[in-house]
């Protein structure tokens, strides 16, 4: 193939647009992404940058790169028009505003993508990279995950980097490379903190444990130290200032660290991680043969051993934590992605001489094409209920991957690489489709939406607090402040509420079983269901505070 990073940069800007496509379409419903808007809002409503807060107390658990980024990208316009009193005006501004915070992380997706390309490019040529783009683009897990505004996606993007300039380093000799891998480790350390060191730094190192080569350690030692210094530059003085305000905070981080305690969630299974595969859908056959690459004479050597450690050390390390939510694992996307291309490009150029196993992988591979409109259908059945153009849209989706799966067939032989591009493209068909489907589900929606549309029709400006005398409170909703366009302040008494000019709304729940709750001096305003439980909201009366 002519020119193909030219490709590479086609391709990342045409990913870039279907992620962008309809990043105004979904609610926010995402607590990992909620928690970075909330910090955002309060810092567009004159919150400190340094140490963003959320509802008023500092985040000092998650460095603020992401929050940052996501304030950054709010107009002044949709943020005053967050809390209008006409719902149109306000609708229209939450639209504008999922819009502003998910672009970045689209544009950060997009950006991995030419970051998985080069990786390819560098282990294992530029055709391999080529395809794994695509293939990482296209994949379940960065579908789901990398257009929400979280610091998942901001990690994976300057790790995928990292790795990068590693293997440019490690791999060809171009060891001046380990200068911005620090750069690219620092921003990394800021959005998520070190865990980015295990799925870069660590993978790395083993790999020239494994080369067993002083020759080739030795010329990196300069170009290294500078990495580091310039790596510690970007990412120490966050920290520093937190721990010269409280030294305990040491304590939080630990528990973010290793999750013990972090998350009231209970602990995920140690294998949890093997949901890695069906996640790299619908390429997991391609995945499951480049993780056995390295273990196969012929398919073995650097290149795949680098990328299956950039896999593996990760996985076996954050298998030791306590939870293990999917969306972590988003920095191995290229790495597997490199590993599944390696062996489609294998499979095209060996094609006469297949082993029984090259013979399953493709079987299995057309399998998930044939079985992808069927998949429509069943959207289109859980759609048509709901949207009356979702018949005819889901009808025309799955005829036209049958065609292109039937065209693929018959021209196997001529263009081998027909599967892998049917396969891509119904992808891509598939995507917007389960967008809808979860958009118009009940998971789709913010369920503290209502009762914030309630109050805003009826109040142009109130502070919020939530009462709840126990020692350890609930959490408040996540989306709940986004909806509200404000801090909700967690008190346990009416005393504890400062007197102010404006309105105070005091906002408590009623667990299940429980009477429902009184508020003393306040009348009540509005009562409403929140993720399957009753809030009562009561208006403090004027002079009690």
């Amino acid at each position: 193939m002519r020119s193909p990073l030219l490709w590479a940069f086609v391709l990342t800007f045409c990913f870039f647009c279907f992620f962008a496509a309809d990043l105004s379409r979904m609610e926010f419903t995402s607590a990992s992404e909620n928690v970075v808007i909330q910090a955002a809002l309060e810092i567009r409503h004159g919150g400190p940058w340094w140490v963003p807060t959320v509802h008023g107390k500092p985040r000092i658990t998650k460095p603020p790169l992401a929050a940052w980024i996501s304030a950054a990208a709010m107009s002044d316009s949709t943020v005053a028009e967050l809390s209008s009193s006409d719902p149109l005006i306000r609708q229209n501004a939450y639209q504008r505003l999922a819009f502003e915070v998910r672009a970045p992380a689209a544009l950060s997706s997009a950006l991995m993508l030419l970051g998985v390309y080069a990786l390819g490019t560098l282990l294992l040529g530029p055709g391999v990279g080529l395809v794994a783009a695509i293939m990482a683009g296209t994949s379940l897990l960065l579908f789901r995950y990398g257009r929400t505004a979280t610091t998942d996606v901001q990690i994976a993007l300057w790790t995928t980097w990292a790795n990068v300039c590693l293997a440019g380093a490690l791999l060809r000799g171009r060891r001046w490379l380990l200068i911005p891998a620090g750069l690219f480790l620092g921003l990394g350390i800021m959005s998520k903190g070190p865990v980015c060191l295990v799925q870069s730094v660590l993978p790395a190192a083993i790999y020239l444990g494994y080369l067993r080569s002083r020759a080739l350690a030795r010329p990196l030692l300069f170009p290294a130290l500078l990495g580091i210094i310039l790596m510690l530059a970007i990412a120490l003085p966050w920290p520093l200032s937190i721990m010269m305000r409280d030294s305990s905070v040491i304590q939080h981080w630990f528990r973010e660290i290793t999750r013990v305690g972090a998350t009231e969630l209970k602990r995920d299974s140690w294998y949890s991680y093997v949901r890695l595969v069906p996640n790299m859908m619908p390429w997991a056959p391609l995945v499951v043969g480049g993780v056995c690459a390295p273990f196969i004479a012929k398919l073995r050597n650097k290149g795949t051993v680098f990328a299956w450690l950039l896999v593996v050390v990760p996985v076996l390390i954050m298998s030791l934590a306590s939870d293990k939510p999917e969306r972590y694992a988003m920095p191995m996307i290229a790495p597997l992605a490199v590993l599944a291309a390696y062996i489609a490009v294998y499979i095209v150029e060996a094609r006469e001489q297949w082993t029984v196993t090259d013979k399953l992988v493709v079987a299995m591979q057309w399998l998930i094409l044939l079985l992808a409109p069927l998949g429509i259908i069943a959207l289109t059945l859980r759609l048509g209920s709901q949207a009356g153009y979702a018949v005819w849209i889901g009808s025309l989706s799955a005829t036209v991957i049958m065609l292109m799966a039937l065209g693929a067939w018959i021209l196997r032989r001529r263009y081998p690489w027909g599967l892998i591009a049917a396969t891509a493209a119904g992808a891509l068909i598939i995507y917007p489709l389960v967008a809808m489907a979860y958009a118009a589900s009940p998971n789709g929606h913010s369920s503290s939406k209502p009762l914030a549309d309630a109050l805003a029709g009826s109040h142009e400006d109130f502070r919020a607090y939530y009462l709840d005398p126990r020692p350890q409170p609930r959490h408040v909703p996540t989306d709940l402040g986004i909806y509200l366009n404000r801090p909700i302040v967690t008190v346990s008494g009416v005393d504890s509420i400062a007197p102010g000019t404006r309105p105070a709304l005091i906002f408590m729940l009623q667990r299940p079983g429980e009477p429902m709750p009184v508020c003393p001096d306040s009348d009540h305003e509005i009562s409403k269901p929140v993720e399957g439980q009753m809030w009562h909201v009561f208006r403090l009366r004027a002079g009690s505070n």
